[in-house]
């Protein structure tokens, strides 16, 4: 685990949950629903999705649902409770990180973006070709 995950991951622990559910809600609020689609963003299986949506409903900060058009589908909404998580961590996050992108001039956070970019998607096919092929 790099740095900056061991950082995020505490923050989601201080909050009172998982990173998992914590980056559940997080996307939940940024309108990706479906807990297929969610573990995809998150890059963890749906089953993992399934035991924090199970965690999260216990705690009253989301609901889970049948899609409508497709039974098989589940959908995450926030509740009342998962609204105010989000206004009073996932918000806090985003202040803090904009925070720091502001003293950063932009052509160091173009490069810095560009870099990281650029990486993950190196890293992603190197893996792809070498040990994992689809």
């Amino acid at each position: 685990m790099n740095n900056m995950d061991r950082v995020y991951n505490l923050i989601a622990r201080a909050d009172g949950v998982s990173p998992t559910e914590f980056w559940l809600i997080a996307y939940v609020d940024e309108g990706v629903t479906s807990q297929s689609a969610i573990a995809q963003a998150l890059g963890v299986s749906r089953q993992t999705v399934n035991s924090a949506c199970g965690s999260l409903v216990r705690r009253g900060l989301v609901t889970v649902t049948e899609d409508a058009q497709n039974r098989r589908l589940k959908r995450v909404g926030l509740t009342a409770r998962g609204e105010a998580f989000v206004r009073e961590h996932v918000r806090a996050l985003e202040a803090i990180e904009e925070g720091f992108w502001s003293r950063i001039p932009s052509h160091q956070r173009e490069t810095f973006t560009g870099l990281l970019e650029d990486f993950s998607t190196a890293l992603e096919q190197a893996w792809k070709e070498t040990a994992h092929p689809e």
